[in-house]
Formats: structure tokens, sequence, C-alpha cells
């Protein structure tokens, strides 16, 4: 019985020791990041203000909502131009530029987006259409929009060619270079250029790339798109070449 009594008791001594061995590091940790804040603080400008900042990705067109921004504190000094501190400048009005997750809502974001077909520029009897991509896929994530590629499909130990001279409209990095650009002049910052097509050096890998097509490839496109990977390929000049 004595013996039974004495296990309880160190167990319970152990399970106390556990847990204030759990609270002091928890206490460590939080005290390294105040820490880590403080210095920030330091570093930038210890003034702060509330403002709305993005709370996921806002598409352009979205209403402003206290579903996608909310109020947090930020340091002035990091702040863009004509940032929005005051709910009824934010609620209910409509973006006229996509905004990415924990950006801070500016006026210049705000306005009435055009329409689908203004914004992607579609030329004339063509149809606009979206395809997941990936940088493997379209030549390194080298794909802007404005360039013209060779669709191929891939699958099954099969490679066939869809279309020739297709126009990109629009890319997964559009938005997001497009956002960062923004914000970047805001600050009075420019971007850095790089690549052979005048991408910027803070691109993400593709997601998806928007075509420019006729209207009777497109369900071949989709159906392939769907059962088989796609493949943006750059043809080069020949003109370039004899040169």
């Amino acid at each position: 019985m004595r013996s039974r009594r004495m296990r309880l008791l160190i167990a319970c001594f152990c399970g106390v020791l556990a847990a204030l061995a759990v609270f002091w590091y928890i206490s460590d940790i939080r005290a390294e990041a105040t820490g880590a804040r403080q210095q920030a603080i330091a570093k930038y400008g210890g003034e702060q203000i509330e403002v709305y900042v993005a709370d996921r990705d806002i598409n352009a067109g979205e209403e402003l909502s206290p579903s996608n921004v909310s109020k947090r504190l930020w340091l002035v000094d990091l702040l863009p131009a004509g940032a929005l501190g005051t709910e009824a400048d934010v609620y209910g009005q409509t973006l006229a530029m996509p905004m990415l997750a924990n950006e801070v809502v500016a006026s210049a974001k705000l306005g009435e987006a055009g329409s689908a077909a203004e914004m992607l520029k579609i030329p004339e009897g063509l149809c606009a259409l979206s395809v997941p991509s990936d940088n493997l896929r379209a030549v390194g994530g080298a794909i802007q929009a404005g360039t013209k590629v060779a669709l191929y499909a891939a699958g099954s130990g099969e490679v066939r060619l869809l279309d020739t001279d297709v126009l990109v409209l629009a890319t997964s990095n559009t938005v997001l270079t497009g956002s960062l650009a923004a914000g970047q002049a805001a600050n009075g910052l420019s971007g850095n250029s790089s690549g052979v097509l005048g991408g910027t050096s803070s691109q993400a890998n593709l997601k998806w790339v928007t075509l420019a097509l006729q209207e009777e490839r497109v369900q071949e496109v989709i159906a392939a798109s769907e059962e088989q990977s796609l493949y943006l390929v750059l043809v080069g000049d020949d003109e370039g070449e004899k040169q």
C-alpha cells in the first residue's frame, strides 16, 4: 500500500515538473516573439495605426466586407499611400483590382472593375479559357500574358498538337505581380525586372493560364486538360534565327 502511494506521489511530482517545463518553454517562446516584435518596431518606427487588411486573396469586382477584410495594427512607416482605416471607407466598396491576403486596403485599389472581356482584352471571335499549368509545363514559368504559344497535350504515351499560335491572355502570376507592382508603386518603389520575357523576380510558381481559343477548339482543350497534361511551347522566331 505504501509502495503504491509512493509511486502515485512520484507520478504526480513528475507531472507537475512536466507542466512547469511546458509553461517555462511557452513563456520563453512568447518572450522571444515579443522581443523580435519590439526590435522590428524599433527598426521600422514605433508608431502604429489600425487599418483594414485583406484576410484572403480577393478578386477584382468583389465587395469588401467583414468576410474578407479586417482591422489590424500596422506600422505607419510600412503603410502604402492611401491606406484605409475607416469602416465607412472600406465596407461596401468594390475592388477595381485584385488583392493578396495580408495586403493593406488602399484607396487606389477601389472602384468599379471593368468587364472580364475588357480586363482580359479577348480578341474578337475568340473565347477565354483557363487551364491548369505549372512552371514545368510552361517553359519554366516564363510564359506571360501576351505570349503566343503552341499547345500540346501529352498522356498515355501519346503527344498531340492541339493548336498553334495561341495567345496567352493571363496567368496566375499576372495577378500576383500586378498586385505587387501596385503596392510597390504606392510606396514609391520600383520592381526588379528579370527573365527573357520581362517577368519580375517576385513571381511564384504558375498555377493556371488563360488562353484565347477559337470556340470550336474549347471543348477539345477542356477534355484534354481533364485527361492529359497540357504543355505550352514557345516557338522560335525564324527571322531572328536567320539574322
